[in-house]
């Protein structure tokens, strides 16, 4: 029998958190400007939430059936990590919270 490891555990359970926390925060956003709509929510999780989340347990699945793929599940997690904090960082903006972007440096002095 497959066993996931721990940090596989903790890198799907880590991108599902932020995943559901995008996903609250742009509800929350809907509601206060007015723009919710029940009707919408099926489709919403079945086209925006649903395919993130399977691909992540599909490359989990996979990385445990082959596990020279490993490398290609925790770049997937990061690149998905990378996407939801920055919309989480924008939704945060949008609420009024004083979040500032963390200043980029190329190493260039000036």
């Amino acid at each position: 029998m497959f066993q996931i490891s721990p940090q596989m555990l903790w890198a799907l359970l880590s991108t599902v958190g932020l995943i559901a926390l995008d996903t609250l925060l742009g509800w929350v956003k809907a509601i206060v400007k007015g723009e919710w709509d029940w009707h919408k929510v099926g489709r919403f999780l079945m086209t925006s939430v649903l395919p993130y989340v399977a691909s992540l347990l599909a490359l989990a699945v996979l990385t445990l059936l082959q596990p020279n793929t490993v490398a290609v599940f925790y770049t997937s997690v990061a690149a998905a990590d990378v996407q939801f904090v920055a919309d989480i960082f924008a939704k945060a903006k949008g609420f009024g919270f004083p979040v500032q972007n963390p200043e980029v440096t190329t190493g260039e002095k000036k």
